[in-house]
């Protein structure tokens, strides 16, 4: 029997809602990308305001990447301030849109705030494992992966 025969229904499930959360995120960073280019006359507009649509957007490619590439909190919140202030940047050569240093601040915070509360859910749900499961002793290798990408050992196979 190989390690993958023994793999349960919920590590399964937990690799296929990660590998959905990667598909989602570039397709949230696509669809920003494409919106935030477009003539402003061709924009859709849902009818709540510029910022709110900024920070719902944001905040939902942000959960996704957090969600879908397990990085440190420092590397996630180094790449949205570079995504965010890349997408404005891309607007200043463009003679319909304009780069708004309002709209930077309000996407890095949505991004923030999302990755936050990932990461505090993470946190969450490590301590409640931590309290439901005997501690497991990780083989070296594990543990260099999990330093290597920026995550601390827990227990039960489940890293923070």
């Amino acid at each position: 029997m190989t390690d993958s025969d023994l793999e349960s229904p919920t590590r399964r499930m937990i690799g296929h809602a990660t590998g959905v959360a990667r598909i989602l995120a570039w397709i949230g960073i696509l669809t920003i990308t494409v919106l935030s280019v477009v003539p402003a006359v061709d924009r859709p507009v849902t009818g709540i305001g510029p910022r709110f649509e900024h920070f719902i957007a944001f905040a939902l490619v942000a959960t996704a990447f957090a969600i879908g590439y397990r990085l440190s909190l420092l590397r996630l919140l180094l790449s949205a301030f570079l995504f965010c202030g890349g997408i404005e940047l891309l607007q200043v050569p463009l003679p319909t849109r304009h780069a708004r240093v309002s709209d930077f601040v309000v996407d890095f915070v949505a991004a923030g705030i999302a990755i936050g509360l990932v990461f505090a859910g993470d946190k969450l749900i490590g301590a409640h494992h931590r309290d439901n499961c005997s501690r497991q002793k990780m083989n070296p290798s594990n543990q260099r992966n999990a330093f290597r990408h920026g995550r601390l050992p827990l227990i039960c196979g489940y890293f923070i």
